[in-house]
């Protein structure tokens, strides 16, 4: 198997099939081209470890699309620490009607998203150099803020929850459920509602599946707002 190749394009296909997603060939093209970009990028800065064609296609992209069932189309899309763009740019590639915001505090990894995004000529997609708890709600909010790898579940609320639209979600990718995360995050949230404590604020849902072919074990954390929860933090 080769990157762009028939079997690594079916590949994709079939993995994302499974989870009733559909691809067509511009977006495949467009893959491709993302992943030889990352592949000779990676020769100079620490994109990835990552680097087989057939891992690319399921450890990467499939794994980054499957969340876009839980992603209305035309959301406003924050990725958390995007590190090489994953998952907001195969998800803006799956549902050009995103608009993405790929956030990374790595100078490096921000040149990078820029050459890609420039080289994939996607609109409606911008990348911010920055550390997320740096970020002001006055620049942008998102109706959905994702994270890959980037933090611990408490951590991942206390920065992105400033930045969520009122009927907005969260959602952390995981790999095995973390359920000490998800213990550590209901216990502050039986605590006193507060303008800091965020957690307090959400409910969870846990969504565990496998990735195609490859078997690992993934899972999703998706958090949401309690209903009329703006009106009592003091």
């Amino acid at each position: 198997m080769n990157i762009g190749d028939k079997t690594w394009e079916k590949t994709i296909q079939e993995g994302l099939s499974a989870f009733g997603l559909g691809i067509n060939d511009k977006q495949l093209n467009q893959l491709t081209c993302f992943a030889n970009e990352l592949i000779k990028w990676n020769q100079i800065i620490n994109l990835t470890r990552i680097t087989k064609p057939e891992d690319i296609a399921i450890k990467h992209m499939i794994d980054s699309m499957i969340p876009c069932s839980y992603v209305p189309e035309s959301s406003e899309l924050i990725d958390m620490g995007s590190g090489a763009g994953f998952p907001g740019i195969p998800m803006k590639i799956l549902f050009p009607s995103y608009k993405v915001h790929l956030i990374d505090s790595s100078i490096k990894k921000i040149r990078f998203l820029e050459h890609v995004i420039q080289h994939l000529s996607i609109d409606h997609i911008d990348v911010v150099h920055s550390r997320g708890e740096l970020l002001s709600s006055k620049r942008f909010t998102g109706d959905v803020i994702i994270s890959r790898a980037f933090s611990d579940l408490s951590h991942f609320v206390q920065v992105s929850y400033p930045l969520l639209n009122p009927n907005g979600k969260l959602i952390a990718m995981k790999g095995k459920p973390p359920v000490e995360e998800i213990n550590a995050f209901c216990s502050v949230t039986h605590r006193k509602k507060t303008k800091h404590n965020y957690a307090a604020c959400l409910h969870y849902f846990l969504k565990t599946y496998e990735l195609p072919y490859s078997l690992d074990a993934r899972s999703l954390v998706i958090l949401s707002k309690k209903l009329h929860e703006d009106a009592k933090l003091t």
